[in-house]
């Protein structure tokens, strides 16, 4: 026992050590990632005339917040924001009425190209509008669907529908079938079953589908800016271009108002916390 003491002794340091190296990587990464939304925010509140003024400096001495006032005076934000918001509502609902079906198909029917069907939708993922952009602009020419809001929609929720069928199915299937089979037996239809039974206990999943459809939708740049040029359609992330002009940035309204498009994406992510934690964890015990 006491042969053993020193060599257990020698193990938990090891061990500690390892744990502590783990963890300042872990907290240099954190900073490393959240470095440039802080000095986002830096610049978002700092005056104009201090941004350039030398010494050149990241910390603001003084703080104008009119710099989240004037872009909604000077430019047409309230447009942007309407057109981003559409889309990526637009991209949840139709995302999940598709996705929904989906998966609770591929969870519930067993059939011989299911880990085909899987693999091909995470496939998928690794796909983006800028790979396909040119055959995307000529297919919206060829059928008039080009300055189409709902167009665009369609194409977003395309290339992030498989991770959504992908979380969805692992969640249906963590819901034990008996459930549902007991319900055909008090005489529920299929549809009245998925939709009184298995979508309130799948809602951690579908909120966590949901977040990840808005938060793709409202960040996408390259097919709005390939297929939208009616400025009463252009999305936030395309608007975020009227602050880089060819002779002039305004570099303290550009930060500011990509802080302001953040928020929408933060809240979703807060108000859903709680179910994005069951979501994300549900499936991975049965």
């Amino acid at each position: 026992m006491s042969a053993n003491a020193p060599r257990a002794r020698r193990r938990l340091t090891r061990r500690t050590r390892m744990t502590l190296v783990v963890a300042m990587l872990g907290y240099l990464l954190a900073i490393i990632i959240i470095a440039p939304y802080v000095i986002m925010m830096f610049v978002a509140v700092m005056p104009k005339e201090e941004l350039f003024s030398p010494p050149l400096h990241v910390v603001p001495r003084g703080i104008d917040l009119s710099n989240f006032v004037t872009p909604w005076t000077d430019f047409p934000l309230q447009t942007y924001f309407r057109n981003s918001l559409i889309i990526a509502m637009g991209a949840v609902v139709l995302g999940l009425l598709v996705a929904i079906p989906a998966a609770h198909a591929l969870a519930r029917i067993r059939f011989r190209f299911k880990p085909a069907i899987m693999l091909l939708l995470l496939m998928t993922q690794m796909l983006s509008p800028a790979m396909l952009i040119l055959g995307i602009y000529e297919q919206f020419r060829h059928f008039g669907l080009l300055d189409n809001l709902a167009a665009v929609i369609s194409v977003n929720v395309a290339f992030s529908l498989g991770f959504a069928v992908l979380i969805l199915t692992d969640v249906f299937e963590s819901i034990p079938a008996e459930i549902e089979e007991a319900a055909a037996v008090d005489g529920a239809s299929r549809f009245r079953t998925l939709v009184s039974i298995v979508l309130p206990l799948a809602g951690p999943g579908i909120a966590v589908a949901g977040v990840f459809l808005f938060a793709q939708a409202w960040n996408e740049f390259t097919l709005a800016l390939t297929v939208l040029n009616d400025p009463e359609l252009t999305p936030l992330s395309i608007g975020l271009y009227q602050f880089y002009g060819q002779f002039d940035k305004e570099w303290t309204y550009l930060f500011a108002t990509a802080a302001m498009g953040a928020i929408p994406v933060i809240v979703a992510f807060i108000y859903m916390e709680r179910w994005l934690v069951r979501g994300l964890t549900a499936g991975s015990v049965k």
